[in-house]
């Protein structure tokens, strides 16, 4: 295979950072010829859909740029990474003036090594970066990030950037932020906190504000932020008089962690008139107040998610809460039941996720009349905490979630660990149901409920071990007298027919897919992890499929009911050993490319 070839072959692969490490060597080690550069132009056509923190210069890739600087490939790099060891810095920083020949460098990240800092400590020299490394040829950055370093004056000259990271930089040097009036993201991470936000006056266009472990402490403040818009705390708390009017105008805000703990008792949130997303998410060790009152004066909020509770929260705050539309609900503990007035309010609501709940109260949400999306996650672990009668009442429940049948009018619907579910009996009663996700679905062993599922579009089932066939997929509750041999020819009564999308994922068991055939609007077909699936031709009849992916199927050994799929523009085949005929990339997502494979096979099957 020529070089050329392989470096087609290569792009033609979603894109990771391995693959990009090995089109960099590739690249270097090609001769100089003019061939050399129409690959390096052919490069730059096919890499513009990749995301520039792949597109990096790091690691060994530094060791190689050293050496040959001027190389012409380093124009496909969008990201340098700069890690200073060595004391004196100035020298280090004087022999990076060479990046004028990564013309295309749109993100710059440098970092000083903890044996470095410690060298600074001892000598009282502080880390600095000297200015030669922003020259002129470097105007047109857009990301820079500066972790454990003083001074960045040379920033100044940098009047395009647009993202700026700051990580442990020294409270002091904070008022001497340059004036870069474009700047759209600022990250700052403080461990000593921040007490003075007029800083921020430096950047009026500011959209996007994140704050990694720095408190947020009590101080007056003139600054005004019009535009922004986004504000993320990650394990950032505020002192109780923090006033959050300097942030009245932002539309979302995150709370995140898994060190701080966030108090809302005695917070006044009334400034945040426009809010309208808001998430409080952690790990187990971020447990929010039971008084959340404060989330009250959001009126107009329509989006809410609370992770990580405090037991038995006061959730009487969600009756102020008129225009609510999405709501995800998360921690155990949560008596839905015993809160029922809370929910009464909510008569906008369309989307629920109720993740980790302690029990299946789901009375409260059957009556809100624009639900639309349902996503139950299932307390498995706690169930191993009860005593014997609850827990055989709680494994009832899950077996046969009966209460997910006054839900009617949901269209979409997720159950995840549902690893006790039996059969899917309670879709029966959901003639609206357009989306079914069932994960972790362990012991799911029958489908022919679904075929009451007559608008159902999209389908996924995951984790089944008892499930070794799909024919009951299609079969009525009392099968003909005739040999079901021959299923495809079966034509299903009802149900099923609007099936559009179809993922099959870690069935573990499953050995055919017969029955398929029969639907003949699906569009996409996704099985992965069926590891003794061993043949695919029920898939011959699916005129109108356009996407097929299949991974992780080792005991899959044919491939010859692709040869019919005239709509087939997009195929994946990854970790299938057992194919006689493996294609030459494993990604191909264009009508000719796999019309060239379609060809191949056919050619084999002709011999």
């Amino acid at each position: 295979m020529s070089r050329f070839a392989e470096l087609r072959e290569l792009l033609s692969h979603s894109p990771t950072q391995a693959r990009w490490k090995e089109l960099i060597k590739r690249m270097i080690q090609w001769p100089q010829v003019p061939e050399r550069d129409v690959a390096i132009q052919y490069a730059q056509a096919h890499l513009s859909h990749w995301p520039d923190e792949l597109r990096t210069l790091r690691d060994d890739l530094r060791y190689a740029y050293s050496q040959e600087p001027t190389h012409p490939t380093w124009s496909l790099v969008r990201t340098f990474y700069i890690f200073i060891k060595a004391l004196s810095s100035d020298d280090h920083t004087q022999s990076l003036t060479t990046l004028t020949h990564v013309p295309k460098l749109t993100s710059l990240r440098i970092v000083f090594y903890p044996e470095f800092l410690a060298n600074v400590a001892k000598t009282k020299s502080p880390a600095k970066v000297s200015t030669s490394l922003f020259s002129n040829d470097l105007q047109h950055l857009s990301h820079v990030g500066l972790r454990d370093l003083e001074g960045f004056d040379a920033l100044d000259t940098l009047q395009q950037l647009k993202r700026l990271e700051l990580f442990n930089y020294p409270l002091p040097r904070l008022g001497t932020l340059p004036q870069l009036q474009g700047l759209t993201e600022l990250l700052l991470s403080c461990q000593a906190g921040l007490e003075d936000l007029d800083m921020l006056h430096a950047f009026p266009k500011l959209r996007w504000l994140r704050f990694e472990e720095s408190p947020l402490v009590s101080f007056q403040h003139r600054t005004q932020l019009p535009e922004l818009d986004i504000l993320e705390l990650d394990n950032s708390g505020w002192h109780d008089s923090f006033e959050w009017s300097i942030f009245s105008s932002i539309h979302t805000l995150h709370l995140t962690g898994e060190r701080r703990r966030y108090e809302l008792g005695k917070t006044d949130l009334s400034p945040l008139r426009n809010l309208r997303t808001l998430t409080i998410k952690g790990g187990a060790k971020l447990l929010i107040t039971p008084n959340l009152n404060a989330l009250a004066t959001l009126s107009e909020l329509t989006h809410l998610e609370l992770d990580a509770f405090a037991p038995q929260p006061d959730l009487s705050f969600l009756e102020s809460l008129a225009a609510l539309e999405h709501l995800t609900l998360s921690g155990y503990g949560i008596g839905y039941k015993r809160q029922l007035f809370c929910f009464s309010a909510l008569k906008e609501l369309r989307s629920l996720h109720l993740e980790q709940c302690g029990s299946l109260d789901l009375e409260p949400f059957c009556v809100l009349p624009k639900l639309e999306e349902l996503t139950l996650e299932f307390d498995i672990p706690s169930v191993h905490q009860l005593d014997m009668n609850e827990r055989n009442e709680r494994l009832r429940a899950y077996r046969n979630p009966t209460e997910l049948t006054s839900f009617s009018h949901i269209k979409h619907l997720t159950l995840k660990q549902a690893r006790f579910l039996n059969d899917l009996s309670f879709v029966r009663e959901l003639a609206q149901l357009e989306t079914l996700h069932i994960y972790e679905c362990l012991h799911l062993r029958w489908l022919e409920d679904l075929k009451s599922c007559v608008k159902l579009k999209t389908l996924t089932l995951h984790g089944s071990r008892a499930l070794e066939h799909l024919d009951s997929m299609i079969r009525p509750e009392k099968p003909p007298l005739f040999d079901w041999g021959d299923v495809d020819t079966y034509q299903p009564r009802e149900g099923l027919r609007e099936l559009h999308s179809l993922s099959l994922l870690g069935m573990h068991n499953l050995r055919d897919i017969q029955g398929l055939s029969t639907y003949t609007k699906l569009r996409t077909l996704r099985i992965s992890g069926c590891e003794n699936l061993r043949v695919i031709s029920a898939i011959h009849q699916l005129v109108e499929l356009e996407a097929l992916y299949i991974e992780d199927c080792p005991s899959l050994k044919e491939l010859d009911a692709l040869i019919s799929l005239p709509q087939l523009s997009t195929l994946v085949l990854r970790d299938c050993p057992a194919l006689p005929c493996p294609p030459d990339k494993d990604s191909m997502h264009t009508r000719e490319d796999v019309k060239v494979f379609q060809q191949r096979l056919r050619d084999r099957s002709d011999q």
